[in-house]
């Protein structure tokens, strides 16, 4: 039904609802994702993003083993290949193509990048450690330029997730060298929603003084 029908009709009234207890974060950004290999001959993978996400941690260590939902939506544009038979073959019908990866609990910054990094040769999917939460999982999004999918499960631990990366995947900017495209740049929005309906806890406010203090640092 997802592959037929999507995730239902849009509903403005939901989109414009304001809640202390089902808060959205966005980042629009511009990545890189090749340049050229040293000798000039190849192409190499370049830029990858990792957010250390402004986190409700402590709120959502408070609902303990509520059930809570996490949406993450990543969206971008491909220039596609029409040439021959590209169009059959996603890694040279799209420019490039992107993908997200959460980090996992307990899970250090640097294994996470670690982690990412290692993945990112297998077009960008790598087999859990952990009891996944997602409603589709990696292997389910691999196609088309517009990634979505929902986690769902205890608040305790979402807390423990509190960043994510969106890496590159090949395309054809990387592996069609004589097109000389390997240096262009393309943007993306990433769209994270956390959801505690029903429960009377207060993610916003959590967030906003994150989100305040980082821009403190950063101006300083």
């Amino acid at each position: 039904m997802l592959r037929e029908f999507g995730y239902g009709v849009p509903d403005l009234e939901r989109a414009l609802q304001s809640a202390r207890n089902d808060v959205t974060l966005v980042a629009e950004a511009e990545i890189q994702p090749f340049a050229p290999s040293p000798d000039g001959r190849t192409a190499v993978f370049n830029e990858m993003h990792f957010y250390d996400l402004p986190w409700p941690r402590a709120a959502l260590e408070q609902l303990e083993n509520e059930i809570v939902t996490m949406k993450v939506t990543l969206s971008y544009f491909v220039e596609p290949n029409l040439t021959g038979k590209a169009a059959t073959r996603p890694d040279t019908y799209r420019s490039f193509g992107l993908r997200f990866a959460l980090k996992k609990r307990g899970e250090s910054m640097p294994k996470f990048r670690s982690r990412v990094s290692a993945a990112q040769e297998k077009d960008g999917t790598a087999s859990p450690e952990e009891t996944s939460c997602w409603l589709l999982g990696p292997n389910a999004m691999q196609a088309g330029s517009l990634h979505c999918d929902l986690w769902r499960g205890r608040a305790v631990d979402l807390a423990g997730h509190g960043a994510i990366a969106v890496v590159p995947v090949t395309g054809w900017w990387k592996s069609h060298v004589g097109q000389r495209r390997m240096g262009d740049r393309a943007r993306y929005s990433l769209v994270i929603s956390i959801s505690a309906a029903g429960h009377g806890v207060d993610l916003h406010t959590e967030i906003s003084t994150l989100v305040e203090a980082a821009q403190i640092v950063e101006i300083a």
